[in-house]
């Protein structure tokens, strides 16, 4: 019995420890690097924001720059996202925008169908329906970006819910924070689950 608890001790450290290398792999990776900055200040302007006017304009911006049209399901590059791309390319670039504001992101994965407790493999389902977006935390409260249409209001996950982006998740709606996934496939590199948030 004791051994049996030794492992099941082991296991759960090990586990413990591998969830936070990938987290903080990922948080490096969504950091925005010089040269990212370089090139969002060159198709956008100026990316310092502080209030949610700041950000509705910005994101308003970025949504009208970066038409929508499918780039690639493999690693997101910034430099090929700019000008075009899906809800999971604005997506990046945004929570990269705000982070470089130090203001905190949490991915948020919707998905349309399945169960409300959902098992790892179903967001790994590419029949699957979903959206990729994220909250960020402004003045104390979390809201959710936008990422297929412009905004025009700062919007908590429950009244985001209620009117629905896209359309096509309109109906029972689950979601999973501090994970992003882009219809069963991770962003980068494409096999390691992207779970993160910063602070």
């Amino acid at each position: 019995m004791k051994e049996f608890v030794k492992k099941i001790a082991l296991f759960t450290i090990c586990t413990c420890i591998f969830l936070s290398g990938i987290i903080e792999y990922n948080v490096q990776n969504v950091i925005p690097t010089k040269h990212e900055i370089e090139l969002l200040e060159s198709a956008y302007g100026s990316l310092s924001v502080s209030n949610k006017k700041d950000i509705i304009e910005l994101q308003n911006k970025i949504f009208s720059t970066c038409k929508t049209e499918y780039v690639s399901d493999g690693e997101i590059k910034i430099e090929k996202v700019l000008y075009r791309g899906l809800c999971y390319d604005r997506s990046l670039i945004l929570q990269k925008i705000l982070i470089l504001n130090d203001i905190p992101i949490r991915p948020l994965y919707l998905y349309f169908g399945g169960s409300t407790d959902t098992p790892l493999d179903l967001i790994l389902d590419k029949r699957l329906c979903s959206h990729s977006t994220f909250e960020f935390k402004l003045e104390g409260k979390w809201y959710v970006m936008y990422t297929n249409r412009k905004m025009n209001k700062m919007e908590t996950i429950n009244a985001y819910l209620k009117q629905i982006d896209p359309p096509f998740l309109s109906g029972k709606t689950n979601y999973i924070r501090f994970v992003s996934n882009r219809n069963g496939r991770f962003i980068s590199p494409c096999g390691l689950p992207d779970i993160y948030f910063t602070k």
